[in-house]
């Protein structure tokens, strides 16, 4: 709809718009591959990861498409039910 209502200027902007989350992605991947060359572990840090799954769901909104399933979840619920099923196969059974 955006599209259709704003014409050439969106579709400049949604292209110019794809590019950069490209290029952040590949500047990413660039890191991450200079990192392991050198000996060091991948980045995990909170902000990567948080900007990881912005531009892949903005990415996918983008281009029309559902947001990656991986993404779209709450991780700190996944790590609460995660944490809770440990807790139970933990406790201790009577005698």
């Amino acid at each position: 709809r955006f599209l259709n209502e704003c014409g050439v200027a969106a579709e400049k902007s949604l292209k110019n718009t794809l590019e950069a989350i490209s290029k952040t992605e590949e500047s990413l991947a660039n890191i991450n591959e200079w990192d392991w060359s050198n000996g060091l572990s991948k980045c995990h840090s909170q902000t990567v990861v948080k900007t990881a799954r912005s531009r892949a769901m903005l990415k996918a909104f983008l281009n029309g498409l559902d947001p990656p399933k991986d993404l779209a979840t709450n991780r700190t619920e996944n790590n609460k039910n995660e944490k809770a099923k440990e807790g139970k196969s933990l406790q201790l059974q009577p005698d």
